[in-house]
């Protein structure tokens, strides 16, 4: 094409034509014959391609000698326009985008270009192409790539400049949202890491869409989320939702599919579907110890099936899975404090529900002292340790020693602003029982009213679900409440 600026007219007058049968085309073109002679010309162009067979855009844009023309896709070109060509940044379905810079040094800073690929040139991808360069020019947002210029190669292909924005690739950024979560929530950040997985899922979604098996994951991490903010019915509908699309994963990763089991498993033992959650829990025990080599991923699959037995109150096939856990966890180089400190906690409360409690004690103190020397900041897990610890306490009869340790759960509680959150319940129900136990009613009947307008005010959770995370947690299976 001559003068790639007539493109336009061209493409309209062919849209014209083209929508009449092959041998009414003629009358059709010469409707416009108005028009001038170098538009027409090139009309007639296409139209013989087109009548000959071939693939009408194939050569769209090309000048009629376009099979002299070389494959420029096969070879980096050197310039588009005035833009000297420093590499290629990737290929998608349409387009290739180039890494490039301003020849003439007027424009210093570098800038991608998206060239329209080959055989990519039909009228409806043409106009799609043409409709997103006019959507990102009227765009003017800090957060929004700048389109700087916009033009057609020599060979005719369209492309548009834009600001060249150094990042991560979309699954990989999802990927590491995914991650961050995790990370909050083994911090003891329920809140921060929800909305880390519900942020990852959306992206997800746009990336992969609606059903592909990579979700998985994302959906498996908005299931744990859930459970914590209630109903348990979403978080296991989630849950399932993971495990439904997985399987269509190829290739399968053993590790993903033993998180989802996991997953699913807990939220099963947590709601008291124990033999549900037993055979999903154990196929991700086995699939640990058959395909996966970190003794970490093989501890936590014990210490959940561990937690299982405990809820179902299996006590000895409970302490051969977190002794093994522990065994597991233990042998990480670089340890993970926080699953360490879980696992302790876990162990602590089954021997305290054994009544063996000098043992459970000694477990707890094992535990805060792990974190206070690694993790001090960590004030969420420490304050559930204090209020475990206070717990044994009371179960002893050392009702002072009982006392102070809940009310320094409740402070670090306060501390982190937690006033209306349903985690502050449980240390303020915990100081009633102590309060009742040394006959201070008064006292008692403060901390339950505190505790009942902190669990009524909080969303959804002064119902059936509520009441239930507050009786499976450790400490109130500790003193007998569930």
């Amino acid at each position: 094409m001559k003068n790639p600026s007539l493109w336009p007219k061209i493409q309209a007058i062919l849209e014209d034509v083209l929508a009449f049968p092959e041998n009414a085309r003629a009358d059709a073109l010469a409707a416009h014959s108005h028009e001038a002679p170098e538009i027409l010309e090139e009309v007639q162009a296409f139209l013989a391609h087109e009548t000959e067979g071939n693939a009408l855009f194939d050569t769209a844009f090309l000048p009629t000698s376009a099979q002299d023309v070389p494959d420029q896709e096969s070879l980096l070109p050197q310039h588009i326009g005035p833009y000297a060509i420093l590499g290629e940044l990737g290929q998608g379905g349409m387009g290739i985008v180039y890494l490039a810079q301003r020849a003439d040094e007027n424009y210093v800073s570098r800038v991608a270009i998206k060239v329209l690929k080959r055989g990519m040139d039909t009228l409806e991808i043409l106009r799609r192409f043409r409709n997103e360069r006019q959507i990102l020019a009227s765009l003017n947002h800090p957060n929004i790539a700048r389109l700087f210029d916009g033009g057609t190669t020599p060979s005719g292909n369209p492309y548009f400049v834009m600001e060249m924005v150094e990042g991560k690739p979309i699954d990989e950024f999802a990927k590491n949202l995914l991650l961050r979560g995790k990370i909050l929530a083994a911090k003891g950040s329920p809140s921060f890491s929800y909305n880390c997985f519900e942020e990852a899922l959306a992206i997800a979604k746009v990336h992969w869409g609606e059903s592909h098996f990579e979700l998985a994951p994302y959906y498996s991490r908005m299931a744990s989320a859930y459970f914590g903010r209630g109903p348990f019915q979403k978080a296991l509908e989630l849950s399932q939702r993971a495990l439904d699309l997985y399987e269509n994963a190829n290739p399968v990763d053993h590790d993903v599919l033993a998180d989802l089991l996991q997953c699913h498993g807990e939220l099963l033992s947590v709601t008291k579907q124990y033999p549900k959650a037993e055979r999903f829990l154990l196929e991700s025990v086995n699939i640990r110890e058959q395909f996966t080599k970190t003794s970490s991923s093989q501890g936590m699959a014990h210490f959940s099936l561990g937690m299982l037995y405990f809820y179902w109150r299996r006590d000895e096939e409970a302490v051969f899975h977190y002794h093994r856990a522990l065994e597991l966890q233990e042998a990480v180089v670089g340890k993970d404090h926080f699953s360490l400190a879980e696992i302790l906690q876990q162990i602590g409360a089954l021997y305290s529900v054994k009544s063996e409690f000098a043992k459970a004690h000694s477990y707890y103190d094992r535990a805060v002292k792990l974190l206070e020397k690694n993790a001090p900041s960590n004030l969420p897990k420490l304050a559930n340790f204090h209020m475990l610890i206070s717990a044994n306490y009371l179960l002893r009869g050392f009702d002072i020693q009982a006392e102070a340790s809940a009310e320094q759960s409740l402070a670090m509680m306060e501390e982190l602003e937690w006033f209306m959150s349903p985690n502050l319940a449980a240390p303020l129900i915990l100081l009633a029982q102590i309060a009742i136990k040394m006959n201070a009613y008064d006292v008692a009947d403060q901390h339950l009213n505190r505790a009942y307008e902190i669990l009524d005010r909080s969303t959804g959770f002064m119902n059936d679900f509520g009441f239930h995370v507050l009786q499976t947690s450790p400490t109130f299976a500790i003193l007998g409440m569930n």
